[in-house]
């Protein structure tokens, strides 16, 4: 193990754009051996989150399910396009279940179809008839980045080369796009700029149904962590800055909220926010929240010296504030291995940091060596969330 890490940016100055590059940089190649692996590993043996619709009732031992319904039949379905967390193969079936809230956002399911091409989609995007989710599967595959544009958007682009981009009536196909995470560029036909973040993985394509969405102006509050505090302590948010990620719009702050003001941004994706005071964090804010939980500079530096991490901007770190009754988590990153690519730590109620969950642990940190996606699955005593974080080297991000 390399030790603990925890990030505060090196390019403080930096441009959004060129600290962009950072979490769309790809640097690691998915192999063939592990993309054959999507059809058998299991990490959880006895226990199927998503299931064909002839096996409903085996779904609510962890709450309810989400329905989803396709356009074609389908020969199986697995959360995640990396290396799988328990897939099945449904057999010619065009309904399936998958037991996680429709809330989740950034939650990528892996589709195969006619025993060859396989998609990958964001649960996030799609939309909604009566209790199912409808997925539109487009009829060809001759691209490696197929989007779909809703009514308002008028033009898209990335931020990698491709080889070919053709429009195909209201979708847009990428031909030669290379893997990894890469930005989305889109713009509304009232010429309002979004991005967003992606993860594209290699061998499958990657289908966007892109649609816009208006974030309602939410004031939130801010708590830290600190060194030798038995309990978590208001922020004085008025002394941090705080502004979008992609469109640096500024966000006024006062000694307890901060106003995210009304933006556009798309649907099913967190805002990400850039925070900067003493240190440089950024935010993956759902719309749902009210409050963020964020370590202080002290802790931040704390981490680093116990653990013996020498250059923090080879790792990233993701905080994730789950609070109590975790039974078991577990992650994997977009080359498919825990091991080696992930650290995986535990912040418990008495001040003590571990590599095993306690009864008392409430935070999990995981250091990353690599950019891309990282897959997750926390497991409390009345339900399983499954999601799908970002690791970009050189930075905190605080899943919210």
């Amino acid at each position: 193990m390399k030790g603990f890490f925890v990030l505060i940016l090196l390019f403080l100055n930096a441009s959004i754009s060129s600290f962009a590059n950072v979490f769309t940089k790809n640097n690691i190649k998915l192999s063939n051996s592990v993309l054959r692996e999507i059809k058998s590993f299991k990490k959880h043996k006895g226990e199927n989150p998503i299931i064909s619709n002839q096996s409903l009732k085996k779904v609510n031992n962890y709450g309810p399910s989400q329905c989803f319904i396709l356009n074609q039949k389908i020969n199986g379905v697995a959360f995640s396009p990396t290396k799988l967390f328990a897939p099945i193969f449904i057999n010619d079936s065009d309904k399936f279940y998958l037991k996680h809230s429709r809330a989740i956002s950034n939650l990528q399911i892996a589709v195969e179809i006619n025993q060859q091409k396989s998609f990958s989609i964001y649960t996030g995007l799609l939309d909604s008839s009566g209790d199912c989710l409808k997925i539109k599967i487009p009829k060809f595959f001759d691209g490696n980045l197929v989007v779909e544009l809703d009514d308002r958007i008028k033009n898209i682009e990335i931020d990698k080369a491709y080889e070919v981009k053709h429009l195909r009536g209201r979708y847009v196909v990428f031909k030669g796009v290379d893997f990894g995470n890469l930005t989305l560029k889109f713009e509304t036909k009232d010429n309002k700029s979004i991005q967003n973040i992606i993860h594209l993985h290699e061998g499958i394509t990657q289908f966007v149904p892109l649609k816009v969405e208006l974030l309602h102006r939410r004031k939130v509050s801010g708590q830290e962590i600190k060194l030798m505090a038995s309990q978590k302590q208001d922020i004085n948010l008025s002394k941090l800055k705080f502004e979008n990620f992609f469109s640096k719009k500024k966000f006024q702050s006062k000694d307890k909220h901060v106003s995210f003001s009304e933006e556009f941004t798309l649907s099913g994706f967190n805002r990400l926010i850039k925070i900067e005071g003493d240190d440089l964090s950024f935010l993956s804010f759902s719309k749902n929240k009210d409050s963020f939980l964020k370590m202080n500079k002290e802790y931040l530096k704390y981490f680093l010296s116990i653990n013996n991490y020498e250059d923090k901007n080879d790792l990233c770190l993701i905080h994730f504030p789950v609070g109590v009754n975790l039974i078991d988590a577990s992650f994997i990153h977009s080359t498919g291995r825990q091991e080696g690519e992930i650290d995986l730590f535990f912040l418990n109620h008495d001040g003590s940091i571990s590599n095993k969950l306690k009864r008392n642990s409430h935070q999990i940190l995981i250091a990353g060596y690599s950019n891309g996606a990282v897959d997750y699955r926390f497991e409390f005593e009345n339900k399983v969330k499954y999601g799908q974080s970002l690791c970009a080297l050189g930075t905190y991000l605080i899943e919210n």
